[in-house]
């Protein structure tokens, strides 16, 4: 069962070694979407009303359950074909592009750099199932083993780097709140980046995958700042960034720390609000970024941290429907609002 630790340093709670085991909390079964419905769900639905008139309304409602059957089965197989992920390998000329590509800056801080790059090709595919397929990411998805497993069934199969990457893997789930964010992004991009894009200083603050900085870059930022203070969430940004063409700078620091430093013209939040205690000290940091001018958007399904005391700085921007497959795998949550942050 997952535990969740309550923490108000870091930016998202902390899971324990078992974090696949499917949870009967419906909060977890909510925060985390690999965990619960698919590996539980059925194939179809069964009518429990077992009142029937006379034994001919009983054969037929037997004759549509075998139907049902038979006709969801087909459709799963077609829709296994039809939305299968870009690739379930990747191609050994992308795999040697990612290793070669500059690690410099994160090779001076982590030196099991290049072992955490094979863990992720290894254990994650590239999909674009999700709300932006523009996007091509390195992701956990139904098709790969650890979507299934629990962390005690592999954990004696692997090394010590391995075991430390795919602890706490947030960075590999496209949250709900950064699919709403980066699909909002690309729609009103005219809107959000009012000056010249190449003067522009942009931070992604508890970037995960790095979607919402990578589509900042593919808009044409110049200056885009991917930050989560998980070094193998830093990583896995590279290596999606690289996957998409684009580069961007990474920092592991805890910005929350302290006030900014530098000056941001922009700064994305996506799916960040899991905890009120971050709130609280969300707040604050984030009315000292505002005074200084920066525009600030949030993307969130309604998690616990989307708090009444916050929302009073917030101005509701879009709401978004999820996909099924992202209703399915976030149970409880089945839209995604953006909003601004106004001091």
């Amino acid at each position: 069962m997952i535990t969740v630790h309550r923490v108000s340093r870091f930016y998202k709670p902390i899971f324990s070694p078992t974090f696949l085991f499917p949870s009967r909390t419906v909060e977890n079964r909510q925060m985390f979407p690999w965990i619960y419905q698919i590996s539980r769900a059925p194939l179809y639905t069964q009518n429990n009303t077992r009142r029937f008139i006379d034994k001919s309304q009983r054969r037929e409602k037997h004759s549509r359950i075998r139907d049902m059957k038979g006709g969801v089965k087909t459709l799963h197989a077609l829709r296994a074909l039809i939305k299968r992920p870009i690739s379930t390998n990747v191609p050994g000329n992308l795999i040697e592009t990612i290793r070669n590509r500059n690690w410099q800056i994160v090779d001076r801080d982590i030196i099991e750099r290049a072992k955490i790059v094979d863990t992720i090709l290894k254990y994650t595919e590239i999909t674009n199932d999700h709300m932006t397929p523009d996007l091509k990411l390195f992701l956990l998805t139904p098709r790969c083993s650890l979507y299934y497993d629990s962390f005690d069934k592999i954990k004696q199969k692997l090394d010590q780097v391995e075991i430390q990457t795919l602890t706490n893997p947030f960075w590999s789930i496209y949250w709900p709140g950064g699919q709403g964010l980066v699909k909002f992004i690309f729609e009103k991009q005219t809107n959000i980046f009012m000056h010249s894009k190449k003067d522009m200083n942009v931070l992604d603050l508890g970037t995960g995958c790095g979607a919402t900085a990578i589509a900042a870059k593919l808009l044409g930022i110049r200056n885009v700042m991917a930050n989560d203070i998980d070094k193998v969430a830093c990583i896995a940004t590279l290596m999606n960034a690289t996957l998409n063409g684009v580069d961007v700078q990474v920092s592991w620091d805890n910005l929350l720390d302290r006030p900014l430093e530098k000056c941001y013209d922009v700064i994305f939040i996506g799916d960040l609000l899991y905890e009120e205690e971050l709130t609280e000290i969300l707040i604050p940091w984030l009315l000292d970024a505002a005074k200084k001018g920066t525009r600030i958007f949030l993307g969130d399904p309604g998690r616990h941290g989307l708090t009444d005391k916050l929302k009073k700085y917030l101005k509701l921007l879009r709401q978004y429907e999820l996909p099924e497959n992202t209703r399915k795998e976030n149970n409880g949550y089945s839209d995604v609002c953006v909003w601004q942050f106004i001091n």
